[in-house]
């Protein structure tokens, strides 16, 4: 409404002039200043607000940047010259302090699963987040151990779903009965059974498939997602 308000400027000025009975109703040049400030501050949000609210693209891997440009106009208008905005800004700061602290490991995790951010867009967007050198480079490290715990989970669900499926293929099996029946195994390789059954038949490499991810080089940010890509991070919805 305020930056309606804008566009008829003029033609508040103009209707002043024809009747006079209208002056006070008429926005001081002070009250135009305001308002424009207004809008100008508020413009970011609405940007934001269009950017996570898409429905025909994913979305949680674009929160943490835009959380950034939040905060960083924020700060910029909590030094604004002009008292009200001034007020605005630090009343939004108290909070987005809130707010922000419940919800950015979840931020920042979806934008790490994207392959065209990975960890360059938090290393990227936590010294605005969090100004205090030390207090970034805890977040940062508090962010990679939560990717190591979550992937560690899914490999042992992993591990969990194939010792199943290895348990419900042997009874199955009657090739595996037969030679079961018919040939006695030895025992170094019964051992060795029992091992691959127990690591639900996976081995870990040297390195783990999120280190090899986190490792490789990032996809340009304006690059167009072929299918695998897209499921990626559509998943992360």
């Amino acid at each position: 409404m305020l930056s309606c308000a804008i566009e008829f400027k003029d033609a508040f000025l103009i209707y002043y002039t024809s009747d006079l009975g209208f002056k006070e109703y008429v926005p001081s040049p002070g009250d135009w200043e305001r308002v424009e400030g207004v809008c100008s501050f508020l413009e970011v949000f609405s940007d934001v607000t269009k950017v996570v609210s898409g429905s025909e693209y994913s979305t949680s891997n674009l929160f943490l940047s835009e959380i950034r440009k939040v905060k960083q106009i924020i700060d910029k208008r909590a030094i604004d010259p002009n008292l009200h905005i001034r007020e605005m800004a630090r009343k939004m700061e108290v909070k987005f302090e809130k707010y922000w602290g419940e919800t950015n490991l979840v931020m920042s995790i979806g934008a790490v699963m994207d392959p065209r951010f990975k960890l360059i867009l938090p290393m990227f967007c936590f010294p605005t987040l969090y100004p205090i050198a030390s207090d970034s480079e805890a977040n940062l490290k508090y962010l990679k151990n939560a990717l190591t715990n979550l992937y560690l989970e899914y490999c042992k669900e992993d591990k969990d779903a194939s010792m199943i499926r290895n348990e419900s293929s042997e009874v199955s099996s009657s090739d595996a009965n037969f030679f079961n029946e018919q040939r006695e195994t030895p025992k170094g390789i019964n051992d060795y059974e029992s091992f691959i059954r127990e690591s639900g038949g996976i081995i870990e490499p040297t390195k783990s498939e999120l280190e090899e991810y986190l490792s490789e080089s990032i996809i340009p940010p304006n690059s167009k997602f072929d299918n695998e890509d897209k499921d990626i991070v559509i998943h992360l919805d």
